[in-house]
């Protein structure tokens, strides 16, 4: 049997083409990462992906992987000359192409929001492109909207998880990775893993009320979602 998901919309409208849907797991993707977050100014496409997790600790535990197959019957489209500004923050990208995905049995939703100035660039780009490696940062949150994962493939030494600390993620999350773990001796504690897993088991109980993340807590772009209401999730 599958998770519970607090279901994000499964179609695409003119309506909704920029807005963004409830959400507590956060990734930013470019089409190549620098040395340096000025290195954005020469992006082809920038993406964002919006998911919602039944519980964030069992998306890290399970690994989080995406294929062709999670993405929803004909919820891909492409808007012309829509500025996406909502979706994007202070990044100006013409043009949007859009994707819904879904994994159930795991437990979440997701949208892409994939921004170009270049329509060629819309029309070549596939799900496929979301690779770690172009992963510049990436966000999770507990129902309080505070932050448990941060990564920054600028600022690394100010990477962590405190959810599950010092164990390594599989899939798409970009940070820890088992080489990592190893190289800084991290394995060898797999009793304080299993005691750490077992404690966010049990804390992560149900609330309610909204959920508003404030943009200006991060180095990031991240749009001012604070009139949006989330459901109520369980991390």
């Amino acid at each position: 049997m599958g998770c519970s998901v607090s279901v994000q919309t499964e179609t695409v409208t003119k309506e909704n083409a920029t807005t963004t849907p409830q959400y507590n797991v956060y990734f930013i993707f470019y089409d190549k990462i620098g040395e340096s977050y000025e290195s954005v100014e020469n992006l082809r496409w920038e993406a964002r992906l919006v998911v919602q997790a039944s519980r964030v600790s069992s998306l890290m535990k399970k690994g989080f992987y995406l294929s062709l197959a999670n993405e929803l019957p004909q919820s891909g489209c492409i808007f012309r000359n829509c500025q996406p500004h909502q979706a994007f923050g202070d990044h100006s990208w013409k043009h949007l192409r859009r994707y819904i995905l879904a994994d159930w049995e795991t437990g979440w939703t997701a949208h892409v929001f994939v921004g170009s100035n270049e329509m060629e660039a819309l029309a070549e780009f596939r799900l496929k492109g979301l690779t770690t490696d172009r992963i510049a940062h990436g966000y999770a949150w507990n129902t309080e909207w505070l932050t448990v994962y941060n990564y920054d493939a600028f600022k690394p030494e100010e990477n962590f998880n405190t959810l599950l600390e010092d164990m390594p993620l599989e899939g798409l999350w970009p940070w820890p990775k088992s080489a990592e773990c190893r190289e800084s001796g991290q394995d060898d504690n797999e009793d304080m893993a299993s005691s750490k897993e077992t404690i966010d088991d049990h804390s992560e109980g149900e609330t309610s009320g909204r959920m508003t993340p404030d943009s200006t807590e991060y180095g990031t772009c991240l749009p001012d979602y604070s009139q949006l209401d989330r459901q109520q999730t369980q991390f």
